[in-house]
């Protein structure tokens, strides 16, 4: 996150909006990175094993939708540094793609 400030400043003298909603989805980003990346397993008893069918479908659905939001905050923020550069959506125009179809 402090990337995503910092280096815009140094470039454009700029830093992008912290209110704005590419920081936000970025924010939201990171915290499932950290999630994934910091995983603790749970063990379920043998007697159990569809709630660990459950949990092994939620993590699954949170995975998928953090796909999708990865994608979403690659467009809000190649738009937000390109407004930052006064060239508005010249980064966002270059990556034609649609979520959920990844």
């Amino acid at each position: 996150m402090s990337k995503y400030l910092e280096y815009p400043r140094r470039v454009c003298g700029k830093s992008p909006d912290t209110s704005a909603a590419a920081y936000l989805s970025l924010a939201r980003l990171v915290t499932l990175r950290n999630q994934l990346v910091h995983f603790t397993s749970r063990p379920f008893n043998i007697n159990e094993l569809d709630k660990a069918s459950d949990f092994h479908s939620e993590l699954n659905a949170h995975l998928r939708a953090g796909v999708d939001d990865a994608i979403e905050t690659v467009d809000l923020v190649l738009t937000e540094i390109g407004t930052l550069e006064g060239v508005r959506s010249l980064f966002a125009q270059r990556i034609k793609w649609s979520v959920g179809q990844v």
